[in-house]
């Protein structure tokens, strides 16, 4: 783990919130998914949203690649195949492989 300066925004702390809060609605716990919305993808989409930059590609490296042999993956992790008709309604958006998928929530 490592902490890194991902810059700084113009917003208020109530301009802060309501990003947090509308991103909420995309990434709802009962929405998570382990390789195709986790936390990293919400801190790519807040940092885009805040700063205009994104988070280093490496910090969600592991989920990319997990995408890819995601059908080998234990069933008990809840993780389907990325083009299985269960993550596509589970994950509610038609860009599945988008890093955070963060474009669709301007």
């Amino acid at each position: 783990r490592c902490s890194m300066s991902m810059g700084e925004t113009s917003m208020s702390a109530s301009e802060v919130r309501a990003e947090v809060a509308s991103l909420g609605d995309y990434f709802r716990g009962d929405h998570y998914h382990l390789i195709l919305r986790n936390c990293n993808h919400f801190a790519d989409a807040l940092v885009e949203r805040l700063t205009s930059r994104r988070i280093p590609p490496w910090c969600n490296r592991l989920a990319y690649l997990g995408s890819w042999v995601s059908c080998i993956l234990p069933k008990t992790l809840g993780v389907s195949h990325p083009e299985s008709n269960d993550v596509q309604s589970r994950a509610g958006s038609s860009s599945l492989y988008a890093r955070s998928g963060a474009a669709s929530f301007k």
